[in-house]
Formats: structure tokens, C-alpha cells, sequence
């Protein structure tokens, strides 16, 4: 029986807390992916499937419009129970993957787990084999029109191939990161691993606006409840995906995120007005002004558009509204049309009737569902062909292209054939659509797309730099919503009790605490709703440990689990849980001393919630939705979107801030335009720079070592008075010089800050005035300039949120290039978590290359300027 509802539904979130786009560092750029060679997109593309489409026979026609799932690892060798399977969908004379494409001609395919095509953990050279086969099988039908190969792959929950590819934690989780940058990258890094397996489509990203707190099947592959962030993020992803030469797909227009059943097995409806609607279609609009590919179908009656129809049947919604109104002119394709949200839409009342008491759910083309009886597994098979056959037509003259994953292939053929004879569909309706899949092909490559190498996929994925993305995200997004008496971050060494819902998987959560120096035990048997004697355990498990840690997993929703955090509560150890689903848990356990989301319940989530519990990293995600509070639950609270905590004990991340522009020019090259011109304009009324003597700044030249000593000792000497001037000028007459040095124009300001402490030269005497100062070693001064003895000064060089910082003591990686271990990893950190410096776009910190004059302008007045906003 299912239970009722105890959380309300959220409103839509009117604004973004936080800066959406993250700020780029000195001379970004755009991310460098490491790309999969692949065809040019072609320029004349409506003009070549122009051509192909009038050498097609209908049957050819017809099967560019069919994409469907097929049984196997191999295009060519299958086992008894696959080749069934593939009989049950294509007809007594299929018995492989590559027979159904010659068959049937089909334009595509789509990969699943449950399908045999991709094993856990996925095997790359095998999926790069099997897809190499199914190309060679239709090249080898009349027309050789390559393949579209598919997967749905959003990361998190959602994703077919683990392990193997880089994995992440999935679409909240990017939400609660904020980071436009991060999702790009991502989508960059998982579109380049698909390619690389000859994947060309991944039906993602998920742009459904996340509303309803009882959404059982969006929840958290969605983004956002704000639409403006979904927006954001998907637009992102998009671009990332495609620059890969792998199609995205937004979906489930026009939205899926304010449902509370699941469209797999029902019919969902959503009775907001035009208003809502408006900002459910927000990301859509979005998807179309970023140029995707293909947009996916909801199996959803909205009634402010179609309220007779779900939209993948409904041409009010897909030509209307989609093609019409929005103006998208890519590849519409409908969600799954054996999910029960398409085909109870299209059956009579006696039809629905006779499904359910026949148990016909899971009827293939020949054969009963699992559980219908033996005398009615022929009448479940008629039923279900006019079934299939109808949603088929009733989605492509709505406007969908391709009809995605039939249990039928005959059904859906015969289906289209039936509606061309009687008038239903006109041939121009299925050659436009068929016409749409050929431009597409062209376009995207996948007409000239050449076999991948099996033996070289491990070359393009998770290479180090994937795997650092991938921990930056797994990090950021780690949202910490309670923190009684600071009892985060544990101490390490402590010995922790890890439970929960087995749902929350926290059997990835305990050797990941292993490896970080606890000391743990492990107790759960319990499910989605723990048993009495099963909290009992749990409790027995918790009295020798410090502390106990708890996978929750929608406990909003399942009362047991608050149940067995109040009785584990009740033990006077205190419980830490980490919430693995939508964040709304933490209003439903409030005994919980400390509760940290992480959106998910796979590997990447686990992994930042082992390093934010032992310290390694600080919490700094947001809350992407509200979470209300529990009516029924006493001490439940209420937190806003954009909500979260942060270790007080440990540094927040100040944001870079900008120097005005000046009116006017400042040298004779640089104007009032100029990169970081009022940063230059800075220094130079300040004294530190006077430039060259022909009148010149030359912004771009790297700064050399006794230049950089020159700026440096001039910025001390502004903060000093007459007293600190002879002090300092006292602490230089002690200091041996350099070997190097004597006679420098500059000596005076490089004994200066050897005198400081700002720089010790090398191990040989020298300074090396003329070289080039590095990204590593600037670091490291700045950092010291900020530790000056304060009894010099008359102020505080740095800025006071800058000068509060706490040195960094153990390192963390924070730049793809800076191992955590490197000599001046710990100064770099510093340098970003005060702002002075964000990196480049590709994540990357250069630490060996020189600086620019122009960039040193700017690091010099984030030091001084900075400020927490």
C-alpha cells in the first residue's frame, strides 16, 4: 500500500543564491578537450539526405525512424536466452543484433544494461566491438546509412556504462555545485569516453525543472527546482556533449518535474496553468538557443497544452507548441513507448480492463508477460500489437521522428504502413521525419563515421585529468544543511558505525572512511523501510563506536528510517547522516547531530562524503531546491533553496574581485579598454610602477624576477611609516647579498624581500633577477607578503578577508596540474581560496609557465582588495 504524502510541494525558485558562472582565471580559455577525432560536420547536409531519401524504399524510410534496444554483447554471437529475447522483438528469423538491423533496416539502437550490450563493470573494448558490428551490419543493408547509437548516460543514478568511464555523481549534485564550468567539462569528458566506444547519441541531459519533492522518477537527475540554474547547467552540458561529436537530447518535454507517479508505469498529469508552464520550458528554450540535437518526449498530460493527450501523442504539444512556437527543427524522439505513460494513453476503457486482469505488462511480440496466465498470453499478444501499433502512429503524426525502444518492430512497422494506406499519416509527413534523421547523420558525421579501435579506448578515458573533474565535483557538491557543536568534521582515527538503508549503499561509503584512517563497523540488512528487529541491530552495532554515520535514502518519505536515527539518537552517540537521494531528508530525521547531501548514492557521491566527513575537503555546496518542512514531524525545519554550511574551522573560497576601469588611457599601451586596465591604473597610483621610459607598460611581457622584487618592496614601503621605513632599511644592511645581485638596479628591493622572508633565492647564492618569475613560486610570495611581521606596518598589506585566511596545512588538489604533494601545492591553494587566483578554464593552474605584467597587476590588487561578499 502506498503511503501518503508528507511533505508539500515546492514552489518554483524565483532567483539563483550565488554566482552561477564561475569566474575565470588569469588569460582563460576555452577547455581543451582531449577530442576523439571525428568527421567535420557537414555543411551541406539537408542536401545529401535529399539525395538518400530518394533512393530509400518505404521499408528504408521506415526504418530510420525506428530505434530500439537489441539482445547481446556481440552484433554477430549471442547466447540461447538473447537470442529469444531478439525473436521475441524482430521476428522468428532474428537471432543477433546485426540480423535485426538488416532486417529491419533500423536507424538506430539503444543501449541498456538489462539488454546484455554493456556488463558491470562496463568492458570498453567489448562495447567499442559490438558497436563496430552493428555499423558493419548496416553498411552491409541497400543504402550502407550508418547507425545512430544510443545510451542514456546522465551520470548519477542514470548511467549505463560504470566504472570504466569516468563516473559522476550526477545531475543535482551539479546543481548544488553551481558551476557552468564543471558541468561543460563533464559533459565533455563523458562525450569524448562514449565516442571513443562509438557511441554518437546520449539521451541526456535531463533539463526537467525539479518542483515536486514526490517526483518518484526525476527527483534527482534533475538539475534544479530553479529554472533559470537548469537552464544554466543544461545549455552547458549540451555544448560539452557535442563538441565531443556526440548528440545531446533534452528531455522530457515539456517537463516531467512537477509529477508525482511515474510515467514508466502510469499516466502522469500536471494541472498547473500557462504560467508554470512557461517556466518548465525555460531549460527547453534554453537546450534549442544552445543548438541541441534532440529533444525527448514526457509521457505526460499537461493540461495547461493538451489535456486529452500526454505529450508524446499530443501534435498540440510537439508541432504546436515545439516545432511552431519554440522553433526547434532537430530530431524530436519520444521517450520509450512501451513505458505504461504511452500505452494506456491509447487504450479503451475494456482495453485497460482486460491488460490488467490478463496481466499483459511485459507481452512481447510472440510470447505472455511474466506473469500472464498460459490461456491468455495469446489474447495479450493481439492486444498488445494494436497497442504498440497505435502509440506508433499516434507519436510520429504528433510530430515525433523516431520512435524509441518498441517491444514490437512488426507491430510498429505494420502500425505505419496501416496509417500511410488509410490517410492517418501522408508520405510527406514520414519523409520529412525521415529527412530530419538523414540531415542529422550528415551533419553530425555519423554518415562518414569510421569503425572506433577497441584496443585503444583506454587511451581516451579516465585519464588523470577526468579524474580530477571528476573529484572537483564530487567535492563542491557536498551540501552540509546541520552541524550541531561542529561536530564535522570527524576526528580521524575515531571508530564510526556505518548503517543505514541498504538503498543508500552504504556498503561504498565504509571503505572509502577506511582508507581516510577510521576505524569502522558495519551493520545494515535493512531496506527502504527497516524492520524492528533490524533497528535493533543497528543499535546493538552503535555502543562500542564515537560516532555513527547513516545512509539515508528518502526517508521523507519512509517514517521507519527517522525511526531508526532517533533510536540510534537515543544511544547518546551522535548521528552524522548523509543524505543519498533529494535532499529533503534532513526535515525528516531532525535527531541527526549533522546531515551532509550528496544527491545520489553511487561511488562519486560516496567519495565526497568520505572526504567531507574526515576534513579533506570543506562543504561548500547549495541547496538546488527548498526543502520543506514536515508537518507530522516535530522539530522538522524548513530550508531554503541555496542553503548551506561550511566547516567554521576551515577557509570559505573568496571571490576575485575587479578594479574599475579608468577614464583614461594609463600607458601608451594600455587604455582605458585593456585587459585589467584598472588594475595597472592601480599599481601605478600607488606608486609601484612607473612602466618603461618610452611611455610603455608592455602588459603581455612576463615579469621578470627583480621586477617582480621591485613591485613587492615597493607595495611593503606604502604600508610603512618612517619608523618601519628605517627598520626595514636596518634589516637590509644585515642581509648577505646575492652573488648575482650586487650592482642590480634593483639590489635594494631584492634584499628587501629576502629581509621580509619573502624569498630565499637558491641553493647556490643566487637570485636569478632576470629570469622569469613562475606561477608556482608567485604563489608562495604572496602568500608571505601576507605574513609580514604587523609591527612594521601601519596597516595590513592584504586585505582583512585575505589576511584572515589560515595557512594551509596539508594540501589538497585543486589544480589538474598541481599534485596535492607538490612543492608549492600548499601556497597555490592558498592563492585560490583567496581569490587572487581561479585557474584556467581548463582546470588546469600553469604552475611553470611565467607571468605577465598585466597579470601580476591583477594578482597584486586581489591581494590588497579582496574582500568575503
Amino acid at each position: 500500500m502506498k503511503k501518503p504524502s508528507r511533505i508539500v510541494k515546492a514552489t518554483l525558485a524565483t532567483g539563483v543564491a550565488g554566482a552561477l558562472v564561475a569566474s575565470m582565471g588569469i588569460g582563460s580559455v576555452a577547455f581543451a578537450a582531449d577530442k576523439t577525432p571525428e568527421p567535420a560536420p557537414t555543411d551541406n547536409a539537408e542536401a545529401k539526405a535529399e539525395e538518400i531519401l530518394k533512393t530509400l524504399t518505404l521499408d528504408e524510410k521506415l526504418g530510420q525512424l525506428i530505434w530500439t534496444h537489441v539482445y547481446g554483447a556481440n552484433a554477430n554471437e549471442v547466447t540461447e536466452e538473447q537470442q529469444k529475447k531478439n525473436q521475441n522483438v524482430f521476428g522468428q528469423d532474428v537471432k543477433t543484433p546485426a540480423e535485426a538491423v538488416k532486417k529491419w533496416n533500423l536507424g538506430g539502437v539503444l543501449y541498456f544494461n538489462w539488454s546484455g550490450n554493456i556488463g558491470s563493470p562496463a568492458d570498453l573494448e567489448q562495447i567499442a566491438t559490438l558497436s563496430n558490428g552493428l555499423q558493419d551490419a548496416a553498411k552491409a543493408t541497400g543504402k550502407k546509412i550508418p547507425l545512430a547509437i544510443s545510451v542514456d548516460q546522465e551520470g548519477g543514478i542514470v548511467a549505463r556504462l560504470r566504472h570504466s568511464i569516468t563516473d559522476f555523481p550526477g545531475n543535482m549534485a551539479l546543481g548544488a555545485t553551481r558551476s557552468e564550468e564543471l558541468a561543460k567539462k563533464q559533459a565533455e569528458i563523458n562525450g569524448r569516453e562514449l565516442r571513443s566506444v562509438g557511441i554518437n547519441v546520449d539521451f541526456a541531459p535531463t533539463v526537467d525543472v525539479n518542483t515536486n519533492p514526490q517526483n518518484p522518477v526525476i527527483g534527482v537527475r534533475s538539475y534544479s527546482s530553479n529554472p533559470e540554474l537548469v537552464s544554466l547547467l543544461g545549455a552547458a552540458q549540451i555544448t560539452g556533449y557535442q563538441s565531443q561529436g556526440v548528440s545531446a537530447t533534452a528531455k522530457h518535454f515539456p517537463g516531467h518535474g512537477d509529477t508525482s507517479t511515474d510515467s514508466h508505469s502510469s499516466l502522469p498529469v500536471v494541472a498547473y496553468g500557462q504560467e508554470t508552464l512557461d517556466e518548465h520550458l525555460k531549460p527547453f528554450k534554453a537546450a534549442i538557443d544552445a543548438g541541441v540535437d534532440m529533444i525527448m518526449t514526457a509521457h505526460v498530460i499537461v493540461n495547461a497544452v493538451d489535456p486529452d493527450q500526454p505529450a508524446t501523442l499530443s501534435k498540440k504539444v510537439l508541432t504546436d507548441l515545439l516545432r511552431d512556437k519554440m522553433g526547434f527543427k532537430g530530431i524530436i524522439t519520444t521517450d520509450a513507448i512501451d513505458m505504461e505513460g504511452a500505452q494506456l494513453a491509447v487504450m479503451s476503457e475494456q482495453e485497460k480492463k482486460d491488460y490488467e486482469n490478463w496481466k499483459c505488462k511485459g507481452t512481447t511480440s510472440f510470447n505472455g508477460g511474466e506473469n500472464t496466465a498460459p490461456d491468455k498470453a495469446e489474447a495479450c499478444v493481439d492486444l498488445m500489437k494494436k497497442i504498440r501499433s497505435r502509440v506508433t502512429v499516434q507519436a510520429v503524426k504528433a510530430g515525433s521522428d523516431i520512435v524509441l525502444n518498441t517491444y514490437d518492430v512488426e507491430a510498429s512497422f505494420n502500425g505505419l504502413k496501416n496509417a500511410l494506406k488509410d490517410g492517418t499519416l501522408t508520405q510527406k509527413h514520414i519523409d520529412d521525419s525521415v529527412k530530419r534523421v538523414l540531415t542529422w547523420k550528415a551533419r553530425r558525421g555519423v554518415l562518414d563515421q569510421k569503425n572506433v579501435k577497441p584496443d585503444e579506448v583506454t587511451q581516451h578515458v579516465r585519464t588523470a585529468a577526468d579524474q580530477f573533474v571528476a573529484s572537483q565535483v564530487d567535492s563542491k557538491m557536498v551540501t552540509l544543511v546541520k552541524n550541531d557543536n561542529n561536530i564535522l568534521p570527524l576526528k580521524a582515527g575515531q571508530k564510526v558505525l556505518v548503517t543505514g538503508s541498504t538503498y543508500g549503499n552504504p556498503e561504498k561509503l565504509q571503505p572509502k572512511l577506511d582508507a581516510l584512517g577510521f576505524e569502522t563497523k558495519f551493520e545494515t540488512t535493512a531496506k527502504l523501510n527497516p524492520t524492528e528487529a533490524e533497528i535493533a541491530a543497528q543499535v546493538k552495532a552503535a555502543q562500542d563506536v564515537d560516532a555513527i554515520i547513516y545512509t539515508s535514502f528518502k526517508a521523507y518519505n519512509q517514517p521507519e528510517q527517522a525511526e531508526a536515527v532517533k533510536q540510534l539518537a537515543a544511544t547518546g552517540k551522535p548521528v552524522i547522516v548523509v543524505a543519498t537521494s533529494v535532499p529533503y531528508d534532513s526535515a525528516a530525521l531532525p535527531s541527526a547531530v549533522a546531515v551532509l547531501n550528496v544527491y545520489g548514492n553511487q561511488d562519486p557521491n560516496h567519495d565526497g562524503a568520505a572526504r567531507a566527513l574526515a576534513g579533506v575537503i570543506n562543504p561548500t555546496g547549495q541547496l538546488p531546491v527548498a526543502v520543506p518542512a514536515l508537518a507530522d514531524v516535530p522539530g522538522s525545519k524548513a530550508l531554503p533553496y541555496g542553503y548551506g554550511l561550511s566547516y567554521s574551522s576551515r577557509n570559505i573560497v573568496i571571490p576575485p574581485r575587479h578594479a574599475e576601469k579608468p577614464a583614461g588611457d594609463i600607458f601608451k599601451d594600455v587604455t582605458s579598454d585593456s585587459a585589467f586596465a584598472g588594475e595597472i591604473n592601480f599599481l601605478k597610483e600607488l606608486g609601484v610602477t612607473t612602466g618603461w621610459a618610452d611611455g610603455t607598460f608592455r602588459p603581455l611581457q612576463p615579469i621578470t624576477r627583480e621586477a617582480m622584487a621591485a613591485f613587492l618592496a615597493r607595495i611593503v614601503r606604502s604600508h610603512l611609516n618612517e619608523d618601519g621605513k628605517e627598520k626595514l632599511d636596518e634589516m637590509v644592511s644585515k642581509e648577505k647579498t646575492f652573488t648575482d645581485t650586487k650592482g642590480n638596479p634593483f639590489e635594494k628591493d631584492i634584499m628587501a624581500i629576502r629581509a621580509l622572508g619573502l624569498t630565499t633565492g637558491w641553493a647556490d647564492g643566487t637570485y636569478r633577477p632576470l629570469a622569469h618569475i613562475n606561477r608556482d613560486a608567485m604563489a608562495a610570495m604572496l602568500q608571505r607578503t601576507c605574513q609580514i611581521d604587523t609591527n612594521l606596518l601601519v596597516e595590513n598589506i592584504c586585505s582583512s578577508a585575505v589576511s584572515n585566511l589560515k595557512p594551509i596545512e596539508k594540501a589538497d588538489q585543486v589544480f589538474v596540474d598541481v599534485p596535492a604533494d607538490s612543492l608549492f601545492a600548499k601556497h597555490i591553494q592558498w592563492a585560490k581560496t583567496a581569490g587572487i587566483t581561479t585557474g584556467w578554464a581548463d582546470l588546469t593552474y600553469r604552475p611553470l609557465e611565467p607571468i605577465s605584467r598585466e597579470a601580476m597587476a591583477a594578482f597584486l590588487y586581489r591581494l590588497q582588495n579582496n574582500i568575503v561578499k
